[in-house]
């Protein structure tokens, strides 16, 4: 059955409508994502040469194995996240090491004054292309992200009238849900944007697309984020290094960044 963009749109109704806290939901938007929506998007390229960071909030330890800063190999530990289901590794990074760490800090997103933490931050560097799926569309991202924006207007100024609405439309709602700010116990709102990884994962172009690219919520959308699927951080990265960064907020308005080690990766077991 062919899908157009209205009718489209009206499946979109469907999923706002959709009960994410019931156990059934997620199957119910899979469902919905795969026979009655089009997802647009755009194709965006990290190049080799490049570098992705990927941060971890030190529980009263250093971490001392390469498995620490990458993809979670203990799939029964793993929650839904906003690009992975239950039990489902995904590689989240960023291109910007700032992103990553206020991606993660609970400090200087709650701002708690006076308090200390310590993050530790992998870089790894892109020793072979990769294709990500750019889910860009979110208005105040737009506002504040100008590399955003640009990709965001050479793609949907290919379009004219009604055709053109109806992906700005759909980029602003698909965008919207890998953007919304989810607490601890309301995790089975990140159903929506996880039906939508997959989805795309499913239907890959060619073998170099390997995630997706999406706001950034915590550095108050200035950035983005990247999602990858497990193989493309075994066959496209390599670790380079690994620091630990510690964080502190002195006053309500600014926080410091203060790197307090950095080691090679041969320091790793």
């Amino acid at each position: 059955m062919d899908i157009d963009y209205k009718s489209s749109l009206e499946a979109i109704q469907k999923l706002k409508r959709i009960n994410c806290s019931l156990d059934t939901s997620y199957r119910e938007i899979i469902n919905i994502i795969n026979k009655e929506i089009i997802i647009p998007y755009f194709i965006l390229t990290i190049h080799e040469g490049e570098y992705l960071f990927r941060g971890r909030i030190n529980n009263n330890c250093s971490y001392a194995h390469k498995a620490d800063v990458s993809y979670n190999l203990n799939l029964d530990s793993i929650e839904i996240g906003r690009a992975n289901y239950y039990r489902q590794s995904v590689f989240y990074a960023s291109r910007n090491p700032e992103t990553a760490i206020f991606e993660l800090s609970y400090i200087a997103n709650d701002v708690k004054i006076g308090e200390k933490e310590t993050i530790t931050l992998g870089k790894w560097y892109v020793n072979k292309e990769i294709n990500v799926y750019a889910i860009i569309g979110d208005s105040e991202q737009l506002r504040k992200d100008k590399k955003s924006l640009e990709y965001y207007n050479q793609f949907v100024n290919k379009f004219t009238g009604h055709e053109r609405q109806y992906i700005i439309e759909h980029l602003k709602y698909f965008s919207s849900e890998f953007a919304k700010n989810v607490n601890k116990n309301q995790q089975y709102e990140y159903n929506i944007s996880c039906g939508i990884f997959n989805h795309l994962m499913l239907i890959r172009e060619d073998a170099t697309i390997g995630g997706i690219l999406y706001p950034s919520v915590q550095w108050g959308k200035k950035d983005v984020n990247i999602a990858l699927i497990p193989e493309f951080v075994d066959n496209n990265l390599i670790l380079e290094s690994v620091g630990e960064f510690e964080i502190e907020i002195f006053d309500d308005k600014n926080g410091t960044i203060k790197q307090t080690k950095i080691c090679d990766i041969r320091s790793f077991k």
